[in-house]
């Protein structure tokens, strides 16, 4: 894998903060409820954060990025489609090591370029490259962060939404966590907010994990639900994999999956 280029010249880049920025109308061809949004997506915008049109809809949100990333605190890590680095920025901020794929080279480098201006670009190695082909064994990650596409603004309107829906390549959901858990002990999984815990069940099994322990987390902002992260493997699921590990014992069970 290559390292990622200089940053080129974006779509959308901010201005040095001004006092009348905070009221600008938003940049040529952003909708205005993700303009109004910016601040959430990154916390220091005013700085000069490069994003693309594809980014205003899928960075996830700063508060939500930090909150995920603390459950990956001192753990090595490999962040998959890392997009304008949101999430990759809150990972180096608590792991140990964070590596970076994204597939489209312009967007990788903005996104190192965006590290930068949170002080953490020495931190995180950003590569211009296919995530895919980092998912493989042997385990060399603690953790892998999956945030791939959902397919498009139409994910919410249907009722529920199954991991299998994700199509990525040649992979659908189910295989990205697969390979997620062939390079790594544990995966985190950014995922819509209309999967269920019956739905996410069926997608460990089916990925050849159901008896790895699981939790499934309604993530809330600004007290709307904005998504569900899927947690898997020990080292995320904390307490509540001691929980379930305690159950099964008591149980003399194994092979159940825990999704609360």
């Amino acid at each position: 894998p290559a390292p990622a280029p200089a940053p080129p010249a974006a779509p959308h880049t901010a201005t040095p903060a001004l006092d009348a920025f905070a009221d600008a109308e938003p940049a040529q061809g952003v909708p205005p409820k993700f303009w109004d949004q910016r601040y959430r997506l990154f916390s220091r915008f005013d700085r000069g954060v490069l994003m693309d049109d594809e980014s205003w809809y899928s960075v996830t949100p700063e508060a939500i990025s930090r909150h995920v990333a603390r459950r990956c605190r001192g753990l090595t890590c490999l962040d998959c489609f890392g997009g304008a680095g949101g999430s990759a920025i809150a990972l180096a901020r608590e792991c140990a090591a964070v590596v970076m794929g994204e597939l489209d080279a312009a967007r990788a480098s903005r996104a190192a370029f965006n590290a930068g201006l949170y002080g953490v670009r020495g931190r995180l190695d950003v590569l211009a490259v296919d995530a895919l082909h980092l998912l493989v064994p042997p385990r060399r990650f603690d953790v892998v962060h999956l945030s791939p596409p959902w397919g498009g603004m139409g994910y919410s309107e249907r009722e529920e939404f199954e991991l299998a829906e994700i199509r990525v390549g040649g992979a659908d959901g189910v295989e990205l966590l697969r390979r997620a858990l062939q390079a790594a002990n544990s995966a985190v999984y950014l995922l819509p907010r209309n999967v269920s815990a019956d739905g996410t069940r069926r997608g460990l099994e089916a990925a050849g994990a159901g008896g790895v322990p699981a939790v499934l987390e309604s993530v809330f902002l600004h007290h709307k639900l904005k998504m569900k992260v899927l947690y898997v493997g020990e080292a995320v699921c904390g307490a509540a994999a001691r929980k379930q590990k305690q159950r099964q014992q008591r149980a003399k069970v194994g092979g159940s999956t825990g999704v609360y």
